[in-house]
């Protein structure tokens, strides 16, 4: 509604009814389509399938651009990105039982994979290009060029 009421009656832009990306129909090809913070909460086969229908949406030399929450590399990796971000909420006002409760969601209620991971299922969707744009902690920003 924000973003409605910002651009008013603009026809350049379209903004869409909440739905999957999964279940996404434009019935016209996008010059670029978002996905922001979505995906990580796919399974494997969903998020592939959300990420091709994202392709064939694209008109020819169309952008994707996702960011996601990612999964570090090593175990440890995981250890000290969730205490970063245990640390971060702490400092932002959250309690300690809130602020666990939010870590467990791990591999439970969402499904992080790592930036190669990303990349690799960018060039299997078909993207010409897929590349890493923003790595910060366990989120990164990552563009597919059709």
């Amino acid at each position: 509604q924000i973003a409605k009421n910002k651009l008013g009656s603009n026809d350049r832009v379209k903004i869409l009814d909440p739905v999957g990306t999964q279940d996404l129909a434009l019935g016209f090809k996008a010059d670029v389509i978002t996905a922001i913070q979505v995906h990580h909460y796919l399974t494997k086969e969903e998020r592939e399938k959300a990420t091709r229908v994202c392709f064939e949406l694209l008109a020819p030399k169309g952008i994707y651009i996702t960011f996601e929450n990612i999964r570090p590399l090593s175990s440890e990796g995981v250890r000290l990105g969730k205490a970063y971000w245990s640390s971060f909420q702490l400092a932002k006002g959250r309690d300690l039982c809130t602020v666990n409760k939010h870590m467990e969601r791990f591999d439970t209620a969402y499904f992080p994979i790592t930036v190669d991971e990303h990349l690799q299922l960018l060039k299997a969707c078909g993207f010409e290009t897929a590349e890493l744009f923003w790595y910060s902690h366990m989120q990164a920003g990552f563009y597919g060029i059709k």
